[in-house]
């Protein structure tokens, strides 16, 4: 029977530690740039001739302002 380095145990560890992170790190900065895309398209797309917009994030919903008030609303479809 073989004895099993502990260093090449911990270097195996380590790097599927570090492809998981590294495939965390990537997928977080492609949903990040997806919702600053579908925010930009609110603001240029949707709401251009309105006063201000807010773009929900969450439920990916575009608003847009007149007055201070919601006169428009359209669900964002990725």
């Amino acid at each position: 029977m073989s004895k099993v380095n502990g260093w090449k145990v911990f270097s195996i560890v380590l790097l599927v530690i570090v492809i998981l992170e590294s495939c965390l790190i990537v997928y977080s900065i492609s949903s990040a740039l997806a919702g600053e895309e579908r925010e930009l398209d609110c603001a240029v797309n949707i709401c251009s001739g309105y006063d201000s917009y807010n773009f929900d994030w969450y439920s990916d919903m575009c608003y847009c302002f007149l007055d201070g008030e919601i006169v428009y609303q359209e669900f964002m479809l990725e």
